[in-house]
């Protein structure tokens, strides 16, 4: 089956790993997706007089989602943010928050006979956000699913609702800096950020499946770097700097941008290394989100900016 033909959707689900009856799919403008279950089996631990082994012993399973996006304003990404700062999006605007947004993850293998891979029930635990200098900024999520089921026809009453709205990926030419913590001026050249959600798997008597995924702590952290200019873009950070603020502007199309903000930052960690005679110095510093109250999150995005 020819992998370029490989198609991913996802759904929104409203009880926690079941799919719609009905189920709207929205198709992924991935660069690529899985989806795997991990079947937990060991060796009996028991002696047997050949040394060899007679049994094995059935453990936990645990089913593993991935998918990276070139970043472009899009619906089905939509549902991974979502699911990434379990909360819902409300007047264009997404905070992080504490209520899970579950949703379903199918993959389609084209062929002579189509190959259908299902995974109910999805929790994304973690992304990683990474811009640089010229090409398309990315994310990249990783989550659990309640289980994983197989098929070879479309659910009855599927339907798939092509990317929306459609528009080409967002490079570094189309990120306006609004605010990188204060610096006077800067030009950015690279901004990486991993964003957690620390899912525990929960298990229990009759069944290996996960029975319960429990959020732990949300935590934003990564690092960015900027040309060095003055001696305030090295000295503001030196030792320590709390308050700070990102604000960028992602893309180009008018009422199709989008907008992340980091309200309440830790920098911390400064570092010029050394090019060896080549090219500009730049810093590079370490940052940690934290609570802001006067918006009670850590992280928002704002979608269809003007």
């Amino acid at each position: 089956m020819d992998n370029a033909l490989r198609q991913t959707a996802v759904v929104k689900e409203t009880v926690w790993g079941t799919i719609p009856p009905t189920p709207a799919w929205k198709i992924c403008r991935e660069t690529r997706a899985d989806g795997v279950g991990i079947n937990g089996r060991s060796r009996s631990p028991e002696r047997t007089p050949h040394r060899m082994a007679a049994a094995m012993v059935q453990e936990n399973t645990r089913f593993e989602v991935s998918a990276e996006f070139a970043w472009a304003r899009d619906s089905a990404l939509d549902i991974w943010l979502e699911g990434l700062l379990c909360n819902a999006w409300a007047t264009n605007q997404l905070k992080n928050a504490s209520t899970i947004q579950p949703f379903a993850m199918e993959i389609k293998h084209v062929g002579a006979t189509s190959v259908y891979r299902r995974f109910p029930g999805i929790l994304v635990n973690t992304a990683q956000f990474a811009w640089r200098i010229g090409g398309p900024g990315t994310v990249s999520f990783t989550g659990y699913a309640k289980d994983h089921t197989t098929g070879t026809t479309a659910i009855a009453s599927s339907t798939y609702a092509s990317p929306t709205p459609g528009h080409d990926p967002v490079s570094s030419p189309a990120v306006l800096i609004n605010n990188l913590c204060g610096v006077t001026g800067p030009i950015a050249t690279a901004f990486n950020m991993t964003v957690t959600n620390s899912i525990d798997l929960e298990y229990g008597f009759g069944s290996d499946k996960p029975q319960q995924m429990p959020l732990g702590q949300f935590d934003v952290s990564g690092s960015f770097s900027f040309y060095l200019k003055a001696l305030a873009d090295y000295d503001a950070f030196k030792t320590f700097a709390g308050g700070q603020v990102i604000d960028f502007t992602i893309g180009s199309v008018a009422n199709n941008k989008d907008q992340l903000q980091l309200p309440n930052l830790d920098v911390w960690n400064p570092a010029v290394p050394d090019k060896a005679s080549r090219g500009s110095d730049e810093v590079t510093v370490n940052f940690m989100g934290k609570y802001y109250a006067t918006d009670a999150n850590a992280m928002k995005l704002i979608r269809n900016v003007a």
